[in-house]
């Protein structure tokens, strides 16, 4: 297994590396999006800790 705090080039094995470092704690969001251009993404933030409204303003309407 790869160390947490080392990434690769997909996003899936990110993915699951995060969830396993998590254990899956009910607070942990991870928003995955389709772009127009089909380039997958994905936002990993900590409920509670952000502002839903400027994420969505700010970082997920641009995106999409």
């Amino acid at each position: 297994m790869q160390q947490p705090d080392e990434f690769v080039d997909k996003l899936q094995q990110n993915l699951e590396s995060l969830s396993e470092l998590f254990g899956n704690s009910s607070d942990v969001v991870f928003r995955q999006l389709l772009p127009v251009d089909q380039t997958q993404v994905t936002i990993v933030y900590i409920e509670g800790l952000i502002d839903s409204q400027i994420l969505q303003q700010n970082v997920i309407r641009p995106i999409l």
